[in-house]
C-alpha cells in the first residue's frame, strides 16, 4: 500500500464569513446538538466538515441517498437565487 497523497494527509483551512444572526444560529443548533448527544461541546467545524461531506457524495457513495439528494438540491436552487440577486 502506498502512502497518501501529501493533499490527503494535510488539511485546509476554510474561513466563512457570515452574519452575526446566521453565526448565532449555528452556535445555538451546535449547542442543542451537543445536549441530545449527551456531550460537552460540538464545534462548529465539525458540523461544517460533515456538511461538507454530504454535499459532495455522489451516487454509488456509501451514505448517499435521497435525503442527499434533496439537499443537494436545495443548495443548488439557493445558489441559483444568490446569483439571479
Amino acid at each position: 500500500m502506498s502512502a497518501p497523497e501529501s493533499s490527503e494527509r494535510s488539511k485546509v483551512r476554510l474561513t466563512v464569513d457570515m452574519p452575526p444572526a446566521l453565526h448565532r444560529r449555528l452556535k445555538q443548533f451546535a449547542n442543542a446538538a451537543a445536549l441530545e448527544l449527551d456531550v460537552a461541546d460540538v464545534p462548529v467545524a465539525v458540523i461544517m466538515r460533515l456538511l461538507a461531506s454530504r454535499l459532495t457524495l455522489r451516487r454509488g457513495d456509501e451514505g448517499y441517498d435521497l435525503e442527499v439528494e434533496k439537499l443537494v438540491d436545495q443548495v443548488m436552487a439557493d445558489l441559483r437565487a444568490q446569483l439571479e440577486k
